[in-house]
């Protein structure tokens, strides 16, 4: 098995078909944008729009039974907004951002009262994101989430995304690394997640994509997510050695499960967290036993931020409103969705309308956020090919594969036998 190592776009010259290539690579070199700056745009055109300014919503669960579980992409947010009204707005008109808060079971009142008030939803991020998709689809309003995390929401045609997640595919590139390095051990696995339906959702997408490669999941264990009893959970497995190890839920409970696994004396190869765990948090919540934990991720890592001026940036205005917070992978990817709405919307000039804000999105076939991320292709909502991991060592967050750059194939990406959704 071969892992072409790219620092850029990624390309395949032979094997699959072009219409596979497409599905699976980003094209390369995606432009550098600066959308940002002074104007004359005027008029009142649509819903949330002055002649001096544009309304814009971000949707997060921030309270509730998980609090500040997004609070990054707030952050980012105002970050955005804070450098592009630095600039001049966007054609001249400055950015107001109205920050709603869907407190995880509260998508689809945020979702009703930003269709009414504000001309986008940009940089938004919420688990539970379904309830209100078919009222983002039904009122028009545009949503170029940070994420996206169920299927009626990633599938909507109102919805953009700076790294697409659709639902037929999933990203397996990382099993398929874990699978070469470790054969012949990751036959005897695990896979925690909380009950919620999104989770369970994204944890059965993940273990079929995952079993592709062979790893074999002989241990699929639900958690309450309001009272979540780890060390229960970890006597009940039934033995003391795992090969990989991953949970669907919140970072600070899988630094609980790291750590009951840790106490019970239950040995495994591999654990695996997403792009959520790249977050200082984890390291700060879990001491010796998260050591070793690798974690994928799409952007590019805040120790290497001397090589990407877009992450740069997005560290600057960061500190400059929220002076300590630590940055997220998931609000790289808001600061991502800000640009790349800020870029559509510059394209229309002074005609600003949602119909027209989206048929712009949907022409944008090349995206890295300025090298803040992988290459993808917003506009198909087509699954990412590359990746890269990160691991905890010596309790900080390394590069570990590749050496340079992400991790590109056609192969990382694997189609699903079935489309989950949540059930009603």
């Amino acid at each position: 098995m071969v892992v072409a190592l790219l620092t850029t776009g990624c390309s395949s010259s032979s094997g699959p078909s072009a219409a596979t290539a497409r599905r699976n690579f980003a094209p390369e070199n995606p432009p550098h944008v600066e959308p940002c700056g002074p104007g004359n745009a005027r008029g009142a055109t649509d819903t949330g729009v002055t002649n001096d300014a544009i309304s814009i919503g971000t949707i997060a669960d921030i309270t509730g039974v998980r609090p500040n579980l997004f609070l990054g992409n707030w952050q980012a947010m105002d970050a955005f907004v804070a450098f592009c009204n630095s600039m001049g707005g966007v054609n001249g008109r400055r950015l107001v951002l109205r920050k709603l808060d869907s407190a995880l079971f509260d998508e689809r009142a945020q979702v009703l009262a930003a269709c009414d008030s504000v001309f986008a939803l940009v940089g938004s991020g919420a688990a539970q994101d379904a309830s209100g998709a078919q009222a983002g689809v039904d009122c028009g309003i545009p949503d170029i989430s940070a994420f996206s995390a169920e299927t009626p929401h990633s599938m909507a045609p109102n919805v953009v995304q700076p790294i697409p997640n659709p639902s037929d595919t999933f990203p397996a590139g990382p099993a398929r690394y874990f699978a070469k390095k470790f054969p012949n051990a990751l036959d005897q696995s695990a896979m925690f997640y909380g009950s919620v339906g999104v989770t369970a959702v994204q944890a059965r997408r993940q273990i079929q994509g995952y079993e592709h490669f062979g790893i074999k999941f002989t241990h699929k264990v639900p958690f309450d997510v309001v009272s979540s009893d780890f060390d229960s959970l970890v006597a009940g497995l039934g033995t003391n050695r795992l090969g990989y190890v991953s949970l669907w839920s919140e970072v600070g409970d899988f630094a609980k499960l790291l750590n009951a696994l840790h106490s019970h004396g239950v040995r495994y190869v591999v654990a695996e967290g997403g792009q959520q765990t790249y977050d200082a948090r984890f390291l700060q919540s879990a001491g010796s036993s998260i050591e070793g934990t690798y974690i994928t991720t799409t952007t590019v890592p805040f120790a290497e931020a001397s090589t990407s001026p877009e992450m740069q940036r997005y560290l600057h205005w960061l500190d400059v409103t929220h002076p300590g917070a630590s940055p997220t992978a998931l609000g790289v990817q808001g600061w991502s969705a800000a640009l790349l709405f800020a870029e559509a919307l510059r394209s229309l000039g002074g005609d600003v309308t949602r119909a027209g804000l989206l048929a712009a999105l949907h022409r944008v076939h090349s995206w890295d956020g300025n090298g803040i991320h992988i290459p993808t292709d917003p506009g198909s909502n087509s699954q990412r090919s590359c990746f890269m991991l990160i691991q905890v060592r010596n309790g900080a967050f390394v590069r570990a594969f590749p050496d340079h750059g992400f991790s590109c194939a056609p192969e990382n990406v694997v189609p699903l036998r079935q489309t989950f959704t949540v059930a009603p």
